[in-house]
């Protein structure tokens, strides 16, 4: 009998087998499967698995559809959508959250950056190095140029400085040309007032000089130029004053010159102090001295040593006649007290209005002196460091 013609016991025909062909399952599996919660398998003659604990289950997942039910629609199996297997993909540490291609793009561009970088940077570093040599270049020609300009002044000052030396030389001179013909040297010069009042002796200014670029120079040149420019000054005031002071005390000296002859005799005198008790009170009258008068027991030649003496001859007026007087006695009445001739007791003495007059004269040529000699290295080391540094050649500059 062919196999179609076989119908099961009971007369009702089997219609398992053409579900098993439409790929649907039976009605009792897919009762058993509905039965089945979702993530566990489906119960094929095994015992239920017991329940995890609670907190141990399996993780949360999306909300999973309820399965169709076969026995309403048989094909629902084939229409449902077909859910993908769950898939853990462990992402390696050394990929960071980018992924593995964006973190390669980015250490490809980070060279590309640098490079653009170092492209922009060295026009701007050449173009800051150009203006900086370039700089340096305008200023030593400015310094050159400058250096030139302060020579020009110091030339001009150089030479009315050689002026004013060459008329205190002339004095000079005929001071040793009155000396060697046995005359007193002529107090004042009226001479030489003369050649410096025709210098119009004026304080040179100073920004022809220090108003520059002289700070660029070697420090030797600047100290050199400063020293000049003070001791320059330090000369015109002192010759102007000298110039002023003589033509207003020219009538005191003249009359000093006059008297030299007396004034020199004066100021080699020796002279003591006497006690007068006549008074009211004990005065003390100054005194000329005279002869020294020997101890007894001196020796014959003479009494050269201070402690052979005994007594010298005094007279408080050139019109009086000596007496004697002694150094060494208890009364007052008879002794005199020898003055030590101190630079106030020279000024006091022998300082009548046309000596003292005399004496600053002297003192004013003196300190004019002193500044000539201090000017005449002082000029040509600052002329010769102007000269090198005015020139050196002009450095090419924009």
């Amino acid at each position: 009998m062919p196999l179609a013609d076989k119908k099961p016991a009971g007369g009702a025909r089997d219609i398992g087998d053409l579900k098993a062909r439409l790929g649907l399952k039976p009605a009792k599996a897919a009762a058993a499967q509905a039965q089945t919660p979702a993530g566990y398998p489906a119960q094929t003659g095994v015992p239920a698995p017991v329940p995890p604990p609670p907190g141990f289950g399996p993780p949360p997942g999306p909300a999973q559809p309820p399965p169709p039910d076969l026995t309403r629609d048989p094909f629902a199996v084939a229409a449902a959508p077909a859910v993908a297997p769950k898939v853990d993909f462990v992402v390696p540490k050394e990929w960071d959250a980018a992924g593995p291609g964006d973190a390669a793009q980015k250490k490809s561009a980070a060279p590309k950056y640098l490079l653009f970088l170092g492209i922009a940077l060295v026009p701007l570093i050449v173009g800051y190095a150009c203006g900086r040599i370039n700089g340096a270049r305008q200023i030593v020609a400015l310094t050159i140029g400058d250096a030139k300009k302060i020579k020009t002044e110091v030339d001009s000052i150089a030479a009315t400085n050689q002026k004013v030396e060459n008329a205190f030389d002339e004095s000079m001179a005929r001071q040793v040309e009155s000396a060697k013909a046995g005359k007193a040297a002529a107090i004042p010069d009226m001479k030489l007032v003369e050649d410096l009042k025709g210098l119009n002796l004026v304080v040179p200014v100073p920004d022809k000089l220090f108003r520059t670029n002289y700070f660029q120079m070697k420090d030797l040149a600047i100290e050199r130029l400063f020293a000049f420019y003070y001791n320059t000054i330090i000369l015109y005031e002192r010759a102007n004053a000298h110039i002023k002071r003589t033509e207003s005390d020219k009538d005191l000296l003249e009359r000093y010159q006059k008297q030299a002859a007396a004034a020199k005799e004066v100021a080699e005198q020796t002279f003591g102090i006497i006690i007068d008790p006549s008074g009211p009170i004990p005065l003390g009258k100054l005194v000329m001295t005279g002869e020294i008068i020997c101890k007894k027991d001196a020796p014959k030649e003479g009494c050269p040593k201070p402690t052979d003496w005994d007594g010298v001859q005094v007279k408080s007026d050139q019109s009086m006649a000596f007496s004697k007087r002694f150094l060494r006695t208890p009364k007052d009445t008879e002794r005199v007290i020898l003055i030590d001739k101190t630079s106030l007791f020279q000024k006091v003495i022998v300082g009548s209005p046309e000596a003292l007059a005399a004496e600053a004269y002297g003192r004013r040529l003196k300190e004019i002196k002193e500044v000539v000699e201090k000017l005449k290295p002082a000029r040509k080391d600052v002329v010769k460091e102007l000269d090198d540094q005015a020139g050196k050649p002009k450095p090419f500059h924009l």
